[in-house]
């Protein structure tokens, strides 16, 4: 089923970037194979990957990021892990109803990294970290697009979090869901409504794979200038700066 998944991205008739799979959905042996079969497309892979087991009856939940790039001149991978911080209510309770199982990062940050690949900037919440009010701040005006791996079915609050998310840190949100929840999407910061999900799906019987396509340029240019144009953003929440490796001189009329 995976293999069949991971093809039917690469077969995309106009091609593909990025991949992002759900939280927890990949075992960790499997990632790498995985990742060069995308590299050889020139696809980025972006995973939850399954429970690592720690000693002292811990386990990390991890995202990775296997990002291409020919900065050495041959195509290659950067591998970038990251922790999972605190567990959801319900996953800590049953890592320890089930297991007697903590949760517990290898690696500790207060402010989410941000992940600057090529020039892009982006950077991950793993479900439940996106309810942190703190993280996203912390995010304002640092980056292009937020990548959400989740394995969730509180969908409804989800979706007014990735609605005000997209609009509060002013980027694109790339949220990606367990097929039997749902509410996969890319949500734009963009002025008319009817623009603002560039993809949402739910559901199914076959697992799936749908592209969008964002414009990060168009993004950066109308945060570049001193006062937000009329279109095809939303203006700028107050109190925005963007990050001086991201502005753009924006485009003349």
């Amino acid at each position: 089923r995976l293999n069949r998944l991971l093809n039917s991205v690469i077969s995309q008739p106009k091609g593909a970037e990025y991949c992002i799979l759900p939280e927890l959905s990949l075992p960790a042996r499997w990632f790498m194979r995985m990742a060069k079969h995308m590299q050889r497309r020139g696809i980025s892979l972006i995973a939850g990957v399954e429970y690592l087991h720690a000693r002292r009856k811990s386990v990390r939940n991890q995202v990775w990021a296997a990002l291409s790039h020919d900065g050495l001149g041959f195509p290659a991978l950067i591998i970038y892990r990251q922790d999972k911080q605190r567990p959801a209510l319900h996953e800590e309770l049953e890592l320890k109803q089930r297991a007697g199982l903590e949760l517990k990062p290898v690696k500790r940050w207060t402010a989410p990294p941000v992940i600057q690949h090529g020039d892009f900037r982006f950077a991950l919440l793993v479900c439940s970290e996106l309810t942190n009010i703190s993280y996203r701040a912390a995010l304002r005006g640092d980056i292009d697009a937020l990548f959400v791996p989740e394995w969730n079915l509180d969908t409804k609050s989800f979706n007014a979090l990735v609605e005000s998310s997209a609009l509060d840190i002013h980027a694109y949100i790339i949220q990606c869901n367990d097929r039997q929840y749902g509410d996969s999407r890319i949500r734009a910061p963009y002025k008319d409504e009817w623009m603002r999900d560039l993809l949402r799906v739910k559901g199914g019987i076959n697992d799936y794979c749908v592209t969008g396509r964002i414009d990060v340029r168009s993004l950066r240019q109308f945060q570049s200038s001193h006062r937000s144009p009329e279109n095809p953003y939303k203006p700028v929440p107050d109190g925005f700066r963007p990050n001086h490796n991201r502005k753009l001189l924006p485009e003349g009329e």
